[in-house]
């Protein structure tokens, strides 16, 4: 069975932070705050949170000054956080395969509501 993502409500905020200078407390109350106000929206919409899965997104400065959206599947432990910010400086280019890190410029949240798609 195919399943359709429909996003209902996006939430955003500012969030300034590089891997040297990552927060996880304060990233996870930023996340926190943007949430609640994603649940709210939901409501709006008549819906329970159980209707709908939220998705964490970091708006991030790549090496070279491109702007990337990035999924955040766990906010657990620094470590799978910096992972998500680490990319390859030259893919296909460079044997070595030099890794750099990207800095957040913003938080994202997404309410999605998921339901059975045509086959």
């Amino acid at each position: 069975m195919k399943i359709e993502r429909t996003v209902l409500v996006e939430a955003s905020a500012p969030f300034v932070a590089d891997v040297d200078s990552l927060d996880l407390a304060e990233l996870r109350m930023a996340f926190s705050a943007l949430f609640d106000r994603t649940a709210e929206e939901v409501f709006r919409y008549r819906l329970d949170l159980d209707d709908v899965v939220v998705d964490r997104f970091l708006l991030c400065q790549a090496p070279g000054g491109a702007t990337v959206r990035v999924p955040l599947p766990s906010l657990a432990d620094r470590s799978s956080v910096v992972a998500c910010l680490t990319v390859d400086a030259s893919p296909g280019q460079d044997p070595t395969h030099q890794l750099e890190t990207m800095s957040i410029v913003e938080i994202i949240a997404a309410a999605i509501r998921e339901e059975p798609g045509p086959d």
